[in-house]
């Protein structure tokens, strides 16, 4: 068995990105919604993924920027 790769790593964080965000869109609950979110920011981050200034993303998911911040602060 072959060891993991920075690819492997990059691809495995993508998927679980997209798990994460098609959960924050289901998600009725405000509190996990948030929480989901802020785990969902923590994998962008690590992948160099800007979404601070991205408003479809935030519509898309129907959640406030400074209202996340707030939330994980």
């Amino acid at each position: 068995m072959g060891t993991s790769t920075g690819a492997d790593f990059h691809h495995m964080m993508r998927e679980e990105a997209q798990r994460l965000l098609s959960h924050i869109k289901n998600e009725t609950d405000k509190n996990r919604k948030y929480q989901l979110c802020g785990m969902l920011l923590e994998i962008y981050e690590e992948l160099d993924i800007e979404v601070k200034d991205n408003t479809s993303f935030w519509g898309d998911i129907r959640i406030d920027y400074r209202d996340i911040v707030s939330h994980l602060t």
